[in-house]
């Protein structure tokens, strides 16, 4: 589809197609991320066996806190920073994910209510609400192409 200077956009002379940017994370993002990930990881998998002091164990819990914060911060000024399509598309996403977590939490909080479901750790939480954005996001942005 090439835009041609027509009745709607008159003003528009380009022989060019106009072209979504790709979003792509930087590198920043993927290291506080994946760094955030891994720390996770290794204190799920040091687990409870630790005879550690209590005061120590939260200070432990809170150290993937810090590289998770930094790549949410980059990730806001990557979409700060990004054209209106890309941060539209973002948005919608979080949007259709807020909508459905808030469904799914519902539903679930119901039937743990009624000893139906087990109670689910946090870290299964947060893996689903990861997985909701992902998929809403590539629902989104199929639509948009």
């Amino acid at each position: 589809m090439y835009n041609k200077p027509d009745k709607e956009n008159p003003m528009n002379t380009s022989k060019n197609p106009i072209e979504p940017k790709k979003f792509r994370f930087n590198n920043k993002f993927k290291f506080y991320a994946i760094s955030s990930m891994m720390l996770v990881q290794l204190i799920v998998f040091m687990g409870k066996a630790s005879g550690l002091n209590v005061y120590l164990k939260i200070l432990i819990a809170l150290v993937p806190a810090i590289p998770f914060v930094l790549a949410l911060y980059s990730l806001a000024s990557m979409i700060k920073n990004d054209d209106e399509l890309s941060t539209k598309i973002i948005t919608d996403a979080l949007s259709l994910t807020f909508c459905i977590t808030i469904t799914w939490a519902l539903i679930a909080g119901l039937l743990q209510f009624m000893n139906v479901l087990p109670t689910y750790n946090f870290i299964v939480v947060f893996a689903l609400i990861v997985g909701t954005f992902s998929i809403s996001f590539l629902i989104i942005s199929q639509k948009y192409k």
